[in-house]
């Protein structure tokens, strides 16, 4: 996971907290909405891509390891 923290570094603050939010603290989108001010679609959007950010960046291995992290 230390490897995946200078990826997730690169996102922007908001696409850090929303993959928090929904990943790991397992909220709704309604609620993170909420959090962070924004609409629950644009919270949606900004998870999209920063989802396909990181899809685009991670190496094959470590992105398997988010996921497996998520679901553990």
């Amino acid at each position: 996971l230390r490897e995946l923290q200078k990826y997730l570094k690169d996102l922007s603050t908001i696409q850090r907290d929303i993959l928090i939010l929904r990943l790991w603290q397992e909220l709704p989108y309604k609620e993170i909405a909420e959090i962070v001010g924004k609409s629950e679609a644009n919270s949606k959007m900004i998870y999209s891509r920063a989802i396909a950010q990181l899809r685009a960046t991670v190496p094959p291995h470590l992105f398997a390891l988010l996921l497996l992290s998520i679901h553990v």
